[in-house]
């Protein structure tokens, strides 16, 4: 089955927001979207890998104790029992593809 990305990149003025995409088996699949200014607040997942893909946009990954600066095109692979966030600290919109696995 082919899914355009597009279909997922909803904003809100508000808050940011998830789109699912697919859950299969032990798998998520979602779209974040941020507006300027707008902040996935600081979460775990626990017993899971995260697999992220910017696919516009740029901001801040906040993984652990440390902080990347993220950009379209980045790939991030991250434990979920480790602390996470993003923050969309630039002024044109965000969004990350995310594949979140069970293990």
């Amino acid at each position: 089955m082919i899914k355009n990305i597009r279909d997922y990149q909803e904003f809100d003025e508000s808050t940011f927001t998830k789109k699912d995409i697919e859950t299969e088996g032990t798998s998520k699949r979602f779209v974040l979207n941020f507006n300027p200014g707008q902040i996935l607040p600081a979460h775990k997942h626990p017993n899971t890998q995260l697999f992220l893909t910017v696919i516009e946009g740029s901001g801040r990954l906040f993984h652990g104790l440390e902080n990347y600066t993220i950009s379209a095109n980045d790939i991030i692979q991250c434990s979920g029992d480790e602390t996470i966030s993003i923050e969309n600290n630039k002024k044109e919109r965000l969004s990350v593809y995310v594949i979140m696995t069970s293990i």
